[in-house]
């Protein structure tokens, strides 16, 4: 970082994303305009003399560690109070979207059996036929001579039938 006019600001700000740094550089000028408007009023003059100011500075550079030390605790309480009210909004939140949330998952969650019956008969149909058709390609060809196939078909269908009763 380069170089400033300032001295307390090069020993306090680190660089661009030093927020400590510029934080406590914040506090040390609100602590040195403070003291300027104590010493205008004090002394009843409108300018502060600049070896006056010199010597505040030189003064505040020896207790740099106070200003860094007080924005680390005010960074520290603000970040607690910013995590408790995040928490608070969290555990507030479900409370009041309860109702609403259960209510979209519920329509969302309807189930249709009516539907779904249907369905998986339409389903079972649909594979029983493809099946059979399947079956019935495979095994006679693509030879269509129905009287001859159909009493295959049927002698097949005992003979499965009839294995299947003697098995149990």
């Amino acid at each position: 970082m380069e170089k400033t006019a300032s001295k307390v600001f090069d020993l306090l700000v680190k660089n661009d994303e030093d927020v400590m740094g510029l934080f406590s550089y914040s506090l040390y000028r609100f602590q040195k305009m403070k003291f300027m408007e104590e010493f205008k009023t004090k002394h009843n003059v409108d300018r502060v003399p600049k070896s006056v100011i010199d010597n505040f500075t030189d003064n505040e550079i020896i207790r740099l560690d106070k200003y860094e030390k007080n924005a680390l605790e005010m960074l520290q309480e603000h970040s607690f109070s910013l995590h408790l009210e995040l928490l608070k909004e969290k555990i507030e939140c479900p409370k009041k979207d309860e109702k609403a949330l259960l209510d979209d998952i519920k329509s969302k969650a309807t189930f249709k059996w009516g539907r779904a019956i249907g369905t998986s008969a339409l389903g079972s149909f649909l594979y029983l036929a493809i099946a059979i058709i399947i079956t019935f390609l495979t095994l006679w060809g693509f030879d269509f001579n129905l009287k001859k196939a159909g009493k295959a078909f049927v002698k097949a269908g005992l003979e499965t039938t009839e294995k299947i009763e003697q098995s149990f």
